[in-house]
């Protein structure tokens, strides 16, 4: 039995997968499993972690467990959680980085804590190496029912953004509350996340730096530099903002539920924006109903009219779902400044 279970869903990171892995073997922490889901890879990927494991002075600690077929990064983060032999669990994806003291620093808040997570703060660059920015979290402890997401949601400027990697959680937690990925290959985290928010009662944020998010021109979370982007990676990133809104309903009588909205339709705005911006590189074509459903407001007329924050921008984000989409477009490649 380990302390803690580091989890790597890997499927085709030759690239990069020597110096996360040598990212987390040189940990100051102790008890750790190196937990390898090899979801079919066919590149040199599986051999490098070989390697590391014949020869690196903590190899006897890394095991692989293999997938019979490529079944997407939703599906290898789920076997990690049924094979994890750690108390805690740790998500650190293929091509991104900790530094030392990462386990070390979140194990110790969340024991001192008796805390179900705990969350470091993390920054982003690009693959060139240039600093992109800092997401730095305040030193809080929040012990309470719905704190999480009173305090991720306390503003709609900025929210407290945060994935399924960087969290080092009480694989009990996990396992109690029946938490699972959906098999998916898209934003599979997001709804993860919007799962495990409102089960959290105890939690403690870190304002150290503990990660390194690389991101990547051709990732499918990024629409940059792309001559084509399919259209089953769009219907993907689609899914995720429409599950938002579902999951928004169930609680929308909450004192946060103002600022959670106005988040959830901010971002259609945006995502709306960027597919008509590069829907000549959509292939094959995304079809009109969909971008429609997309501007769509989970309230009703009368709910917004009772919210107490935000009631104008609301409104203003539901007419906008009502128009024609020829004018809706004109407005969003027109207004997007504004809603900023």
């Amino acid at each position: 039995m380990y302390e803690v279970t580091i989890a790597i869903a890997l499927f085709n990171a030759e690239k990069f997968i020597r110096k996360t892995m040598e990212s987390a073997l040189n940990q100051t922490f102790s008890s750790i499993e190196f937990l390898i889901i090899n979801d079919f890879s066919n590149d040199e990927s599986i051999n490098i972690i070989d390697a590391l494991k014949r020869t690196h002075p903590r190899g006897e600690n890394i095991r692989i467990v293999n997938h019979i077929k490529n079944l997407g990064i939703g599906a290898a983060r789920d076997t990690a959680i049924n094979e994890a032999k750690g108390n805690y669990l740790y998500y650190l994806d293929s091509d991104d980085l900790i530094t030392p003291n990462c386990i070390e620093l979140l194990y110790n808040a969340i024991n001192k804590n008796n805390a179900e997570i705990a969350i470091a703060s993390y920054q982003k660059v690009f693959e060139n190496g240039k600093k992109d920015s800092d997401v730095i979290f305040p030193a809080r402890t929040i012990k309470e029912k719905d704190g999480l997401l009173k305090f991720r949601y306390q503003n709609t400027k900025q929210i407290m953004e945060f994935y399924v990697w960087n969290i080092l959680y009480k694989i009990t937690f996990i396992k109690e509350h029946q938490l699972h990925f959906d098999p998916i290959r898209i934003a599979e985290d997001v709804i993860f996340i919007l799962e495990m928010n409102p089960l959290v009662t105890s939690c403690v944020l870190l304002p150290d730096i503990t990660y390194t998010y690389v991101k990547r021109s051709n990732s499918l979370s990024q629409f940059n530099k792309r001559t084509q982007i399919g259209l089953d990676e769009v219907m993907g990133q689609l899914y995720y903002r429409e599950y938002k809104k579902i999951k928004f309903k169930e609680f929308k009588s909450m004192p946060y539920a103002a600022n959670e909205v106005t988040h959830i339709m901010k971002d259609c705005l945006h995502a709306a924006f960027s597919i008509i911006k590069k829907e000549n590189l959509i292939t094959p074509p995304l079809p009109t109903k969909d971008i429609k459903k997309l501007l769509t407001h989970p309230l009703t007329f009368s709910e917004i009219i009772y919210i107490k924050q935000h009631k104008v921008i609301n409104m203003a984000f539901y007419l906008l779902g009502k128009l024609p989409y020829c004018i809706s477009k004109i407005l969003i490649l027109s207004s997007l400044k504004f809603f900023k």
